[in-house]
């Protein structure tokens, strides 16, 4: 327990970290059974969160996000599941059955729109680390499956930027120039946020949802969401709040000049057939009142 903490040498021995730890060797093993599985046999699916652009009547941009409900288990939070597989060293295995998820997710979208999509996906440290599997196996599927790179937005933390700056650019570079968009996520709340902008060849950066819903209580999170805006508007990047829950939030981002929102406001993550249901009986009730 010590080894998973620079601030802790000691440690006393306590009952929960026994069932923490075996909490942990349970998620593992069951997690290396489920991607053995096949695909269409898969306890893992995913989920999408919808990004809207003011004004635009379409919503054509979603964020990809993993889930699993076990049958042994139950459900397993993300959280939980993608620590467990970044410390049991399968979260690349993870990783490349999320992307071939999210392109099923992707056919589900658009032929239930009946228009092209864009979709977020999450990419950890160690899919970056393993840069050459990472990329053959991203555009070998998006080929299986008929996508272009242009519909996709790689978003990684700053957790992915922290070492390896050379090869982690080197990387990037060949991402950008295959056609993919790069989005920083959760900005705002690492030390070095800043030097990230400039030194990674970044498209968009995406405000942590921690500070857009602090901003209508707090002076200090209204700051920092109003310079991140600037900052972005300054640079040509392209931007998005996460975490909007409220009209009052959304239009004071809307004041504030950022004009792509993401968050329970719009849509809560959901299955893609579900989130093709709330999206069509939005767009009939907006038609009624139109003619009504």
């Amino acid at each position: 327990e010590c080894k998973q903490s620079r601030q802790t040498s000691i440690q006393c021995y306590d009952t929960h970290l026994s069932a923490q730890y075996y909490r942990r060797a349970i998620v593992i093993d069951a997690l290396r059974s489920e991607l053995d599985k096949d695909i269409e046999h898969s306890e893992i699916y995913v989920v999408a969160q919808p990004i809207v652009a003011q004004g635009k009547p379409q919503w054509d941009y979603f964020e990809i996000l993993a889930r699993w409900n076990s049958d042994v288990l139950g459900a397993i939070s993300p959280l939980e599941f993608i620590e467990a597989a970044e410390q049991s060293g399968l979260i690349i295995e993870l990783g490349e059955r999320i992307i071939e998820l999210a392109c099923q997710a992707k056919i589900k979208l658009e032929h239930g729109l009946g228009y092209r999509v864009r979709l977020g996906i999450n990419c950890s440290a160690h899919e970056i680390n393993n840069a050459n599997r990472y990329v053959q196996h991203l555009l070998h599927t998006l080929g299986k499956y008929g996508f272009n790179a242009e519909d996709f937005t790689i978003e990684m933390t700053e957790t992915v930027l922290l070492s390896r700056i050379n090869e982690v650019k080197t990387t990037l570079d060949k991402l950008r120039l295959l056609g993919f968009s790069i989005a920083l996520d959760d900005f705002g709340t690492g030390y070095s946020s800043l030097n990230y902008i400039h030194t990674y060849p970044i498209d968009c950066i995406k405000i942590d949802a921690t500070f857009v819903r602090n901003m209508l209580s707090n002076e200090s999170s209204e700051s920092v969401v109003w310079l991140i805006i600037q900052l972005a508007n300054k640079l040509h990047v392209s931007l998005i709040a996460e975490g909007v829950e409220s009209e009052e939030a959304l239009q004071k981002l809307y004041s504030m000049g950022c004009k792509k929102i993401q968050g329970f406001y719009f849509s809560t993550p959901k299955e893609p057939e579900e989130l093709v249901e709330g999206i069509k009986a939005l767009t009939n009730i907006d038609s009624q009142v139109s003619n009504g």
